[in-house]
């Protein structure tokens, strides 16, 4: 057997493992003091407040103001521009954050990004075909991925547990870096997905040329 196969085994295991965490979580949160929205656009407005944990479902969502709450999602393309005080849990062909989480974030998507303005309090698990921070993007404590690529160029304050084909840090990572690096066997899978609402970086396999260096290992 290729030493491919098993590589693409265990990534497939990790993003069914963390995807299936992720519905759970969807599934069993309370449903007491919640609001809930839906729609093929939805829009939480610049100067609107949420004052209880918001559960919104739709083609787009955008959240301009401040959810006192958690925000639990489920759409084609969500993006957080305003403020989450508790925890983030959401599922979209696209999912960007370029606000503030005041907890987890909780993510997976074919295309998942932390912009300039990301500032997360706290952990950060996520599953997908890409994940990105930008180099403005503050993520407070620990950062999990499993997927197909990541870029990671902003600051991680905790430490980074990567699986995927292709991982590149650029950016500062305070804590202990686990990156799991496969092999490029056959064409990536964004090849057979819709095209996503957003761009998608190139991903090449790198650390930064600083001392100490993060350890990419290989799969096995």
């Amino acid at each position: 057997m290729s030493p491919a196969r098993p590589r693409r085994r265990w990534f497939v295991r990790s993003a069914l493992l963390i995807g299936a965490l992720l519905m759970v979580l969807l599934l069993t949160l309370p449903t007491a003091g919640i609001e809930s929205r839906e729609g093929d656009v939805v829009t939480v407005g610049v100067d609107e407040i949420v004052d209880d944990d918001l559960y919104v479902f739709g083609g787009e969502i955008t959240i301009e103001g401040t959810i006192r709450g958690d925000l639990v999602g489920a759409a084609r393309h969500i993006r957080i521009l305003g403020t989450v005080e508790g925890d983030v849990i959401a599922a979209g062909q696209a999912v960007e954050i370029d606000g503030t989480v005041g907890d987890d974030v909780r993510i997976a998507g074919q295309v998942l990004r932390f912009g300039s303005g990301a500032r997360v309090a706290d952990h950060v698990m996520s599953a997908g075909y890409s994940l990105e921070t930008v180099s403005d993007s503050v993520v407070g404590g620990d950062l999990v991925f499993s997927g197909f690529q990541t870029e990671l160029s902003g600051t991680l304050e905790g430490a980074a547990r990567l699986a995927a084909n292709a991982v590149s840090l650029q950016g500062r990572i305070a804590g202990d870096v686990e990156a799991n690096v496969g092999g490029s066997g056959g064409p990536p899978p964004m090849m057979f997905l819709p095209s996503p609402p957003v761009s998608t970086p190139g991903v090449t396999s790198r650390a930064p040329a600083i001392s100490p260096r993060p350890q990419l290992t290989r799969a096995s």
